[in-house]
């Protein structure tokens, strides 16, 4: 997916580096020399991403930023500050007016596209929920009410707990909460309650002997069923080797560098925070207060009811975003043979087990539908034809090929 991005910077030099940097990672990219302008681009097309110079943070800047903010279309637009910050003070206004990462120039070109790709890919997943948000009250079901937002459950994973112990009691102070305290293998090995943060503290890690597993550590936490959906905050090690681009890739949701202080740190965890507990809260609305309605009760899959207004709010967006998307829409053949010959029961057993291969053959973000008796829609955002075209076989093959127990 080609993001589309708006750069803002006084420095025409600097403007044009970067347009030519991301242009050549495949972004549309408008670069803007003032506040003035880019509120002409906003307003001309939006924009998935905003990359701002903040070293100064003139009034007309911040108000920019508050506006971002305050503006439905662009609340939820990811914003990279960069510039030349002296102290922990000017990179923390930096995040209080509003970016969600902070990144010192001079930029590596490694950590800057590893940070829009992360940022990116939340906004995107952010994006789809909203979506299955609006449709459920476009049926006409009640938006879910605001709960109180409690501190978080915060754990801090340390190489050394003794060598932590006075982050997590700055932590703790800093986010009102308290945070515990656990090696990597007591929390690869834990079972019960998954806080809503996971801080790794990589400061502590061996160089010559640990990237691998604090490596491992993310893409384990973020692979299982039960952290998945846990933020990770990542400290970095201090060391020559900048590993945040591979740990922004691997599923790490924001790195922060070792030198950071327990106020930045904490904000940028608030901020995790907050948002882990507004997608868990719209993805119970979508579970639970659509599923009797929404869904087909022999297969588990959204129905036509549901699927026709996801249909037409994706349509509408990929007229004012750009963004594609493909429709597939798939039937069993010779279905009416199976029921003859060996009973309705096992026609309705044969539709649920392709409705498995399907909900377990493709994204969590693609739309999976039954819209008829053995007939099945399937709605794949940000996806070209040719790439429908190649899933589609590899799905018609594996259901050809995958024996049903009836």
């Amino acid at each position: 997916m080609a993001g589309r991005i708006l750069i803002i910077d006084t420095v025409a030099t600097n403007r044009i580096v970067l347009k030519v940097k991301l242009a050549s990672a495949q972004y549309q990219v408008t670069p803007c020399a003032n506040v003035a302008e880019a509120h002409e681009a906003i307003r001309d097309g939006g924009f998935d991403l905003c990359l701002i110079e903040m070293t100064q943070l003139p009034p007309a800047l911040r108000e920019f930023c508050q506006d971002l903010r305050d503006t439905a279309d662009t609340s939820h637009m990811p914003i990279i500050a960069t510039g030349y910050f002296d102290n922990p003070a000017q990179r923390l206004d930096a995040l209080i007016c509003g970016a969600d990462d902070v990144l010192e120039k001079p930029m590596p070109d490694q950590m800057l596209l590893a940070r829009i790709r992360s940022l990116l890919r939340a906004s995107a997943a952010d994006d789809e929920l909203r979506l299955r948000d609006d449709t459920s009250r476009a049926l006409g079901f009640a938006e879910a009410t605001t709960t109180f937002v409690a501190a978080g459950a915060v754990t801090l994973i340390s190489a050394s707990i003794s060598q932590s112990d006075t982050l997590c009691r700055d932590l703790g102070a800093a986010l009102a909460a308290s945070v515990e305290q656990k090696t990597p293998e007591d929390v690869l090995m834990a079972k019960g309650r998954v806080p809503d943060l996971f801080i790794i503290d990589a400061r502590g890690f061996d160089p010559d002997t640990d990237d691998r597993q604090l490596f491992r550590l993310i893409a384990d936490l973020r692979s299982r069923t039960d952290t998945r959906h846990a933020a990770q905050l990542l400290i970095t090690p201090n060391t020559g080797t900048d590993l945040s681009p591979m740990a922004l890739d691997i599923g790490a949701n924001d790195v922060v560098l070792s030198h950071a202080n327990a106020a930045e740190i904490g904000l940028r965890a608030r901020k995790l925070i907050r948002r882990k507990q507004r997608m868990a809260q719209m993805r119970d609305t979508v579970q639970t207060g659509l599923k009797a309605a929404v869904t087909d009760p022999l297969t588990g899959l959204y129905n036509r009811r549901y699927a026709i207004p996801h249909l037409q709010a994706m349509a509408e967006r990929s007229k004012t975003t750009g963004r594609i998307f493909a429709v597939m829409a798939l039937d069993i053949d010779h279905f009416k043979l199976v029921n003859d010959s060996f009973g309705h029961g096992a026609g309705d057993r044969v539709i649920a087990g392709v409705a498995d291969i399907l909900r377990d053959n493709l994204r969590s973000v693609d739309l999976v539908a039954r819209i008829g008796g053995e007939e099945f829609l399937i709605a794949l955002p940000d996806t070209t034809v040719d790439q429908a075209r190649k899933m589609a076989e590899r799905i018609r093959y594996i259901v050809q090929n995958t024996p049903l127990s009836i």
